[in-house]
């Protein structure tokens, strides 16, 4: 019923010249685009690999995120590998 309606909501909306909707359309796949690839490279970042040489050094500032829960910042006074 809902999805219906909503449906014809989408519809009825102008989105001006053909031309317009298509760049809209293409913003919006790059904007997806860009980020997929943001998360993809926090990934990559946030390995150990890459990320333990900058972690050997007190006094850093982090911001703690454990599983989604967010903890603040801090500051870290050691590192162990």
């Amino acid at each position: 019923a809902q999805a219906a309606e909503y449906e014809s909501e989408a519809a009825a909306i102008d989105l001006g010249p053909p031309e317009e909707a298509d760049l809209a359309s293409q913003y919006y796949q790059m904007d997806q685009q860009l980020l997929v690839t943001r998360r993809k490279m926090k990934e990559i970042v946030r390995r150990p690999e890459y990320i333990l040489k900058f972690l050997q050094t007190p006094g850093r500032f982090i911001d703690i995120v454990v599983d989604g829960e967010h903890y603040g910042w801090g500051v870290l006074l050691s590192c162990k590998k």
